[in-house]
């Protein structure tokens, strides 16, 4: 990607680079737009812009095989995924059978959803066949269509406001038709589609960078632990032999919990971590409530969290972990609270609390009807194999490493999903 279309800072603010002019109070012109363009935009309605045409599939139920398991691509509402530009799925096909019932539609078509996710988006690579859900829009000649998918993007809630509930929401080509579409010259149009399109693509090479990692976790989580009654690893670092050692958690870590009272809350103070706020290895503080430091005290002379150590929510979602990496400044309840003891690695442990093997037993030890619970007696005899502390070592790292990439990635797809954002709104009529 060229560096201006990179240069908005993640929340849409007034950094940008020269290849951007800045506009504020004119009639039909964007808030920004690229250099060398001027003049307002024109406004026309969807159907002058493009065809528009509903999908069509006349046999119920639509399992029917008579008319399936051909080469032409079928797809439905659920196959439609606005944040992946291009259509990268249709769960059916159609035979010539099932053709002659339907609709084809061309390659470069832009599908929108109106039936159920209203708005839903996506551009095609091929012919396909789509149900009467499914709304085909093909841009005439002065429209881009990169533009246009863009365009009614933007438009989501709009459509989604206005859309009918009867079993389920839906609109219309009476909605869709007049829509109206504010468009610049087929230049300009082409120039913001190709930019929307180039940051779609970085968008998903994140999104597929970060998919694959979290695929690689969760296979060597499954593969360099022993299993149930094994005492060695399907696959292990070279170098290393012998037999893993198996211990209950409380053998090699103290594990406690936080209050079993309920202290009273505050608009602000210190936080008072539940089980609910232990989410994929950190502390969420978005529902977090405060207690009084007189609270937060008395708390923490009982169950004081210290860097290195585990959380593990016990009500709720269980086994969900976190590991404390600086200095808290909270208070716990209805959280497990795993204290190292330098007799394992902890990294190694808290990677080990992750694995399918540790799922499995926390699993088989809850307890409760609507609300799940595990007792802390449960967690202090969680199953724990390990090898000598070099090994373990090895292995908490090369998670840890791994950790680490998964959260760049993240980070990066954030920061781009707030620069195409920002552009959405500034960019358009």
């Amino acid at each position: 990607m060229s560096d201006e279309l990179i240069m908005l800072n993640d929340e849409g603010g007034n950094k940008h680079n020269s290849s951007f002019s800045t506009h504020h109070s004119s009639f039909n012109v964007p808030e920004i737009r690229f250099k060398g363009f001027s003049g307002e935009w024109d406004t026309c309605r969807l159907d002058e812009a493009a065809t528009v045409e509903r999908g069509k599939f006349s046999v119920r139920p639509r399992n029917d095989p008579r008319y399936f398991g051909g080469n032409i691509p079928f797809v439905q509402t659920g196959d439609i995924v606005s944040s992946s530009r291009r259509l990268r799925r249709f769960s059916q096909t159609l035979n010539e059978k099932g053709l002659a019932v339907s609709r084809l539609f061309p390659n470069n078509s832009i599908l929108i959803t109106i039936a159920a996710n209203i708005g839903d988006l996506a551009i095609t690579d091929f012919s396909v066949a789509c149900p009467d859900s499914v709304v085909a829009i093909n841009a005439n000649d002065d429209f881009d269509t990169g533009f246009l998918f863009d365009f009614l993007g933007t438009k989501k809630s709009d459509l989604e406001a206005v859309a009918t509930t009867n079993a389920q929401a839906n609109i219309n080509l009476q909605i869709l038709n007049p829509l109206k579409v504010v468009v610049p010259t087929l230049k300009e149009q082409t120039q913001i589609g190709n930019y929307f399109q180039q940051l779609d693509t970085l968008i998903a090479q994140h999104q597929q960078k970060h998919d694959k990692l979290l695929n690689l976790k969760k296979a060597l989580l499954e593969l360099m632990f022993p299993k149930q009654g094994a005492t060695l690893p399907e696959i292990r670092f070279k170098g290393f032999s012998g037999e893993w050692e198996e211990k209950a958690l409380g053998e090699i870590a103290d594990v406690r919990d936080g209050t079993h009272d309920s202290p009273q809350y505050h608009p602000e103070g210190y936080p008072f971590v539940t089980s609910k706020n232990v989410k994929n290895g950190y502390i969420n503080y978005d529902d977090v409530q405060y207690i009084s430091k007189n609270d937060f005290d008395e708390i923490n002379k009982r169950s004081k969290v210290d860097i290195n150590d585990i959380l593990m929510g016990m009500i709720g979602t269980i086994g969900n972990i976190a590991l404390i990496r600086e200095t808290a400044d909270f208070a716990i309840k209805n959280v497990a609270l795993i204290k190292d003891k330098k007799l394992a690695n902890y990294l190694y442990v808290y990677y080990f609390l992750q694995s399918p093997i540790t799922l499995k037993q926390l699993e088989d030890g809850v307890d409760g009807g609507t609300q799940k619970f595990i007792s802390l007696s449960n967690v202090r005899h969680l199953l724990i194999s390990l090898p000598d502390k070099i090994e373990q070592s090895k292995i908490g790292n090369l998670f840890q490493q791994l950790d680490t990439l998964i959260t760049q990635h993240q980070s990066q797809l954030k920061k781009l999903n707030n620069i195409k954002q920002a552009c959405l709104e500034k960019m358009f009529v």
